[in-house]
């Protein structure tokens, strides 16, 4: 339902950034005491959209991302932490990427903590901006 609702302000507003703002304040304005988060990945083919919003508990639900360089790090092949299970990829051995999950997949890369409230917006280019929401 979520989905619906961000993906109608989107569509009436005048940017991407815009409708999210326009469908978080009103989630805000207007939820229960069981509203814990929003937290979402979206993209509309040329920006990455990625929000952390706690509004329970905060610290439970986290939103990392890497700006992963592969001249500096060999990741073809690891083991999660929380599955341990061996994850391998020959794509990311090559490629350059901004990567965003709930939970670091590596230990030894630097991954960052979104800010609670906080949209993180990455271009084609892999240029990272965030945009603090808090009390928006």
């Amino acid at each position: 339902m979520f989905f619906y609702w961000l993906l109608q302000n989107i569509e009436s507003a005048k940017t991407t950034v815009e409708g999210i703002r326009k469908a978080i304040l009103f989630i805000e304005r207007n939820k229960d005491d069981k509203t814990s988060s929003l937290n979402f990945i979206l993209s509309n083919g040329k920006k990455l959209f990625a929000l952390r919003k706690g509004f329970i508990n905060p610290d439970y639900y986290s939103l990392y991302y890497l700006n992963r360089d592969p001249k500096k790090t060999d990741i073809s092949n690891f083991q999660s932490k929380e599955t341990k299970l061996l994850i391998s990829s020959k794509l990311l051995r090559e490629e350059k990427a901004v990567i965003i999950c709930s939970e670091k997949l590596t230990e030894d890369e630097d991954w960052i903590l979104i800010p609670n409230h906080s949209l993180l917006i990455v271009d084609e280019s892999l240029n990272i901006n965030r945009l603090n929401l808090d009390g928006e």
